[in-house]
């Protein structure tokens, strides 16, 4: 049974991920990877605006939506409607992260993916703006497979 917890800070949302125990595959005595092979294409939904810190300016909406995940050995490409894409490096079995600069130069983020099964993840995402730096907004993500893409 999948298990969408929230968590309140990026911090503590990304200790989880890497602590996080997935599915042992049957008679294999290991941990089923639910990576995507091929390219595909996921719909995220995202849950509310978190905001901590001193903030000085309202929620955020962040991106959501249908999104591309390119596998790449230990990273995957992620693209959203932003300009570029984020690759993900891998942090464990079925467990990616990013942190950096945003794709539109505005703050920092802080996102981590996890694959709960062939076609569920979850994510979360901190970010930080240039513009009320004292200010995380957080949103956390459930995501479904749609379709495998050319």
């Amino acid at each position: 049974e999948d298990v969408i917890r929230t968590y309140p800070d990026a911090k503590e949302a990304e200790a989880a991920a890497k602590a996080a125990t997935c599915a042992t595959g049957a008679g294999t005595g290991g941990e089923t990877d639910y990576t995507p092979t091929t390219k595909s294409v996921w719909n995220f939904v995202q849950g509310e605006d978190n905001l901590s810190g001193a903030c000085s300016t309202g929620p955020i909406l962040p991106p959501y939506g249908l999104a591309q995940i390119t596998p790449g050995g230990d990273s995957l490409t992620w693209k959203s409607q932003e300009p570029a894409p984020y690759v993900f490096g891998k942090v464990k079995t079925n467990v990616y992260a990013y942190s950096g600069p945003t794709a539109l130069g505005n703050g920092t983020v802080t996102m981590s993916l996890t694959f709960t099964s062939a076609t569920t993840l979850q994510m979360s995402r901190a970010f930080v703006p240039n513009s009320d730096p004292a200010c995380t907004p957080a949103h956390f993500y459930s995501g479904t497979f749609q379709w495998s893409a050319p």
